[in-house]
């Protein structure tokens, strides 16, 4: 504990000011609980300051909260600061309050209500801002490891979800982490959660004709089906849900490259969060820090069905396939992904992905971009999907570049997430090979669930590769690249002086690719 004397940092402001400061929830817990603690209410940023504010009910006076926040974001010393400044309020307004505080584990109930006991103890600046409130333990009702009273103003109580919760009537109710790594692993557990949850709606304190009660469900989820992820889905609740990064302005949230925003850089780092994948894999970190909710039963690839190549084999057939999307206006340009993925197939069929990026291009970066990779991966066959509403861009790469060998490919018709979940058994029986390094393309992999559109940028051009797989013939060896490549430098810049000379009667803007 910090035992600051108060004077020391309430320095010319009179205790009228702190009051009024300490009635907004950030700054009470910010500045004012952080004199009692080292390692609680510190480092808070945007991301602390707007779950304060989604609980404040001046702020959002909604009476049903859902807050679901990344691991480790610190949400629960939120939701103890909170609960010491209704505690601190009710005694200086002399308005009675009551609260449950209910998680999964007895032992972290109890933590957290010595925690509240000892802050409030403690705090001496608390007790010099509000020197109404009572910090004696005689002074108390009841002090308690599971309850604490103070006349007919204040009673907070602690539970888990073993507690009998009948007669619990509090006007403050918060679930929080009622769903663990224990609870959440079997369909029976699930059931057994969510049954209790349930029944304890009946015996909440919540009148809207009267504007009394006050309900909050705070946790991370840990599978599709349990409790956490079905309240999510309830319409009646205000929700606020952060993960561990938002998406840029290309919409891309990748740790390695360190595309998107963090939510919480006073505390992480970049560095932070690829540890924690790395250590945890893609299923769990997307889980517990992106938030992402997938049923593993509908999943396109399961983490235990990844399959990594060693050694590429010596007898393949190279084939790159370019999903585009691409635009004249380089503003969209940005927003617009080009998904390319080169495979090496074997004579068995199977698929080593030795290349997987995104792009942001115009169709003559798109162009660009061909030749580059052309010029590095030497492709045996070049595919780009042609889509009904590109024929106008398909005519235009073919007078382009007449002369680089590439094939459109159609989808037919065909449903994109059906052209996706038809590798699903592909992924199954180990029949595509990721090289290192993949994490962008992997996450794709184990995170579709056959619906979502986002984040496909990459697995529908893995899909045509999967449609237009020709294995080569068992004994063939490409004895020929050197003399291919050869030619292709010859022809490459043969093509490059006729762009030149096309470019002027082009109507495509100057942007280029962003490599």
């Amino acid at each position: 504990m910090i035992q600051t004397a108060p004077s020391e940092i309430a320095g010319r402001f009179p205790r009228s000011w702190w009051r009024d400061q300490s009635s907004g929830l950030f700054f009470f817990e910010h500045v004012v609980l952080a004199q009692a603690w080292e390692d609680k209410f510190r480092n808070f940023g945007c991301l602390h300051q707007l779950l304060c504010d989604f609980l404040d009910r001046r702020k959002r006076p909604s009476r049903r909260k859902f807050i679901s926040v990344f691991r480790g974001s610190y949400k629960t010393t939120v939701l103890l600061g909170f609960i010491i400044w209704v505690f601190a309020w009710s005694i200086e307004m002399n308005k009675p309050a009551s609260i449950t505080y209910n998680t999964s584990i007895k032992e972290n109930a109890e933590a957290l209500n010595l925690d509240f006991r000892e802050t409030v103890e403690h705090c001496l600046l608390l007790k010099w801002i509000f020197p109404k409130l009572p910090t004696d333990p005689n002074d108390f009702r009841k002090w308690e490891k599971h309850k604490v009273e103070y006349r007919n103003l204040f009673r907070f109580q602690v539970s888990s979800t073993e507690t009998q919760q009948t007669s619990r009537h509090t006007t403050i109710y918060i679930n929080d982490d009622i769903v663990n790594d224990l609870n959440s692993k079997s369909e029976g557990e699930r059931e057994k959660v969510w049954d209790t949850w349930k029944y304890q709606k009946s015996i909440v304190t919540r009148y809207a004709k009267f504007k009394i009660g006050l309900e909050i469900d705070s946790g991370t989820p840990f599978h599709s089906k349990d409790t956490i992820c079905k309240i999510r889905k309830l319409p009646s609740y205000d929700k606020f849900v952060m993960p561990w990064a938002i998406e840029d302005g290309r919409g891309r949230v990748d740790p390695y490259k360190e595309n998107g925003v963090l939510s919480f850089p006073e505390m992480f780092c970049w560095e932070d969060f690829r540890t924690i994948r790395e250590d945890q894999g893609p299923t769990i970190f997307a889980t517990q820090y992106a938030l992402e909710i997938a049923d593993e039963e509908g999943m396109l690839c399961r983490p235990q069905w990844i399959r990594k190549w060693v050694r590429l084999p010596e007898v393949y057939k190279r084939v790159m396939v370019m999903d585009p999307a691409v635009t004249a206006d380089p503003k969209r340009s940005r927003t617009s992904a080009t998904g390319v993925v080169i495979c090496d197939v074997d004579p068995s069929g199977n698929l080593y992905v030795i290349f997987a990026e995104k792009f942001f291009v115009t169709p003559e970066g798109f162009i660009r971009l061909m030749e580059r990779l052309t010029a590095q991966f030497h492709p045996d066959e070049t595919y780009v999907e042609k889509e009904k509403t590109s024929i106008t861009i398909a005519d235009t790469y073919t007078y382009l570049a007449p002369k680089l060998n590439f094939t459109f490919v159609e989808h037919q018709g065909r449903p994109k997430a059906s052209r996706i979940m038809y590798m699903q058994q592909w992924f199954e029986t180990g029949r595509i090979l990721l090289g290192d390094n993949m994490n962008e393309l992997e996450d794709a992999i184990v995170t579709y669930d056959g619906v979502s559109k986002e984040n496909t940028d990459l697995l529908d051009p893995l899909a045509y590769q999967v449609k237009i797989i020709d294995p080569p013939k068992r004994g063939h060896r490409r004895d020929e690249r050197e003399e291919k490549k050869d030619r292709f430098e010859e022809e490459l810049e043969r093509v490059s002086k006729l762009m030149k000379n096309l470019q002027s009667n082009t109507e495509w803007g100057q942007a280029d690719a962003t490599m």
